[in-house]
């Protein structure tokens, strides 16, 4: 599942994080597939929620530094409007100052997930999902426009 490394590479910031995390995750999977229950969430859902927990163990391994960086392709789906390195630098300096919630729910819409996919792997409503983004957007356009 290419949502999985995504979400990965976004956590982790660089490749080989990235693969160890996503492989983490399907060992976790496969092992753990017994106790997976269709009707509660989709299998992408419990996949992410396994990544989830990796990374964090990963992060936590790797003495704690930055959830989200900020690659090009990122800064252009953030900023496709505006144009320059200032832009991309700018917002670069501003993602690691959000609060982790904020930086969590934007690296997986980065990754392509849906507002009700990360409202059931973080286990919050559709509503503080939205809300969180919102503040994200909100904090990351304040530095942006000065």
């Amino acid at each position: 599942m290419k949502q999985v490394y995504g979400y990965a590479f976004r956590l982790a910031g660089n490749v080989p994080d990235a693969e160890d995390i996503t492989a983490e995750t399907y060992e976790r999977a496969l092992k753990g597939i017994g106790r997976y229950r269709s009707g509660e969430v989709p299998i992408s859902v419990w996949l992410l929620r396994i990544a989830q927990n990796v990374a964090r163990e990963h992060g936590r391994a790797r003495s704690r530094r930055s959830v989200v960086p900020l690659t090009p392709e990122i800064a252009d789906r953030l900023t496709p409007d505006v144009a320059g390195e200032q832009a991309r630098s700018t917002i670069a300096d501003a993602l690691p100052g959000l609060p982790p919630a904020q930086r969590e729910v934007v690296a997986m819409r980065l990754a392509g997930y849906k507002i009700r996919e990360i409202a059931q792997a973080l286990g919050k409503a559709e509503g503080t999902v939205k809300a969180l983004q919102f503040a994200a957007m909100r904090n990351l356009r304040k530095v942006v426009d000065g």
